[in-house]
């Protein structure tokens, strides 16, 4: 029994972050962790939409991924190279099961008039079903974050210009940073450049959400196994006083990346600072939060899905069958977010406190990781926790 959903409302979002960080990857992951719903008791349906000559079909987007997935063509699903609008709706239902409180409340508000188009139902209780048609804005990670010179450049300048100018009318931004290879250089050192050219006249951005997130985590929960390893092959199978290296050396991929806390491992990948600055771009009504997923996801034993240009296979399991196994992880949990406002456990909001309070705690998984990159030299007992 779910919630009947009302017409949907049009939300318009940009997709940012620089180049190879998965953002085109993560829309098709949209699609296969929507139709993967309901386990938990919220039920996803994704809807693509053709849309006019101006907006790509994101049914072209996913037939492409689809392709790759069960062929390990290199040649699909490319980097973006033009800027592109993706249509497509999303139905988020909650079932009388998962929340009957919640569902009851979400039945009233519609007698009220307060349907699935809004975000919240009556007495500001979060509205379980919604319907909403959206409206995605892609685009290079070159030309979103470079210093574009409009007479050399005019084409790049003036799609820069577009991106720019949708961020100040967007109802949610996603800012992607890829968790195993953040190239703090390009990400960090162009944000405030984006952002004084979208924020105009001692404004603030305005989207109703806005959602800084880790990438690629599959990467980098097997950088962290591999990097346990390599301490314990420094330290000769002697892990005395590293309780660290205890607790996760037999732990899976998908096990590790289940551990890592967004927030922890944000500060850790990309410091304080650019949370602080998306934080203050904000207006005071608008809700950040910070967020881990992987748009390929783990195989059920655990292991990571994607190595390499194709999906790693267990001996025995034909390629055209992997597209059967493919499960995003961390992407549901972004739906509920846009849909929602709903956090679950890859997803952590970013308040004012937070910010404020700017804790230096770390994840135990990222600090293993650091501690072992590279092979660097074995490191002293106090720094691990």
């Amino acid at each position: 029994m779910g919630n009947t959903l009302a017409d949907p409302k049009n939300e318009r979002g940009v997709l940012l972050g620089i180049s190879d960080v998965g953002k085109t990857f993560l829309l098709g992951a949209l699609y296969q962790a929507s139709l993967l719903s309901g386990a938990d008791g919220f039920i996803l349906n994704f809807i693509p939409r053709m849309g006019d000559s101006n907006a790509s079909g994101i049914a072209d987007l996913i037939r492409e991924m689809i392709s790759r997935i069960t062929r390990g063509d290199v040649n699909k699903v490319k980097a973006t190279t033009k800027l592109k609008t993706y249509l497509f709706r999303i139905d988020c239902q909650t079932t009388f099961w998962r929340d009957p409180l919640a569902w009851f409340f979400a039945k009233v508000s519609r007698l009220f008039g307060r349907g699935t188009e809004s975000r919240v139902g009556l007495f500001g209780w979060p509205n379980p079903g919604r319907a909403l048609e959206f409206e995605i804005l892609d685009s290079p990670g070159g030309t979103q974050f470079a210093d574009i010179n409009p007479e050399t450049d005019p084409q790049r300048y003036e799609e820069q210009q577009k991106i720019i100018k949708s961020l100040g009318e967007a109802n949610f931004v996603i800012v992607c940073v890829d968790a195993s290879a953040p190239q703090l250089s390009d990400f960090t050192g162009n944000l405030p450049y984006l952002l004084a050219k979208a924020i105009a006249d001692d404004r603030r951005l305005k989207p109703a959400r806005l959602l800084l997130l880790l990438t690629k985590i599959d990467v980098l929960a097997q950088q962290l196994i591999e990097g346990v390893s390599s301490l314990r092959s420094t330290l000769k199978g002697t892990t005395r006083g590293y309780p660290a290296l205890d607790v996760i050396g037999d732990l899976s991929a998908l096990q590790i990346a289940t551990m890592i806390d967004p927030l922890d491992t944000a500060r850790s990948v990309l410091g304080q600072a650019p949370l602080s600055q998306l934080r203050r771009s904000l207006d005071q009504h608008s809700e950040m939060a910070i967020g881990i997923c992987s748009s390929t996801g783990f195989h059920e034993n655990g292991t990571v899905f994607w190595s390499g240009a194709a999906p790693r296979l267990e001996p025995g399991v034909n390629p055209d069958d992997a597209y059967k196994t493919w499960t995003p992880f961390g992407v549901q949990e972004i739906i509920q977010f846009l849909t929602r406002a709903h956090c679950g456990s890859t997803i952590q909001k970013y308040t004012w406190r937070d910010d404020l309070e700017a804790s230096r705690r770390r994840g135990i998984p990222l600090e293993l990781f650091k501690a072992a990159e590279a092979n660097r030299n074995p490191i002293s007992k106090g720094e691990f926790i």
